[in-house]
């Protein structure tokens, strides 16, 4: 689970169905974030307050999902940059 830190009521939160959901309204209510993640162990989820959210799943790499985006994109591990 991740907390927007610039917004509270914004609340992220990751299922092993490969699912992370997002609620804009303090939990009241809940949207799938985006609808290409595969079904992974999440081991850890965070936000940076602008606007970006990244699963880390068990084994290799990382998941990234921007304001505004549909997709997530993946990172694999060692690489220098996100494009």
């Amino acid at each position: 689970m991740a907390v927007d830190p610039n917004d509270r009521r914004t609340v992220y939160a990751g299922a092993n169905t490969g699912r992370v959901l997002r609620s804009r309204d303090g939990a009241q209510t809940w949207e799938e974030a985006a609808t290409n993640l595969p079904t992974v162990n999440m081991l850890a989820m965070a936000t940076d307050g602008a606007g970006t959210v990244y699963v880390w799943p068990e084994g290799d790499g990382v998941y990234r999902l921007r304001t505004g985006e549909t997709l997530w994109t993946y990172r694999e591990p060692y690489t220098t940059r996100w494009a």
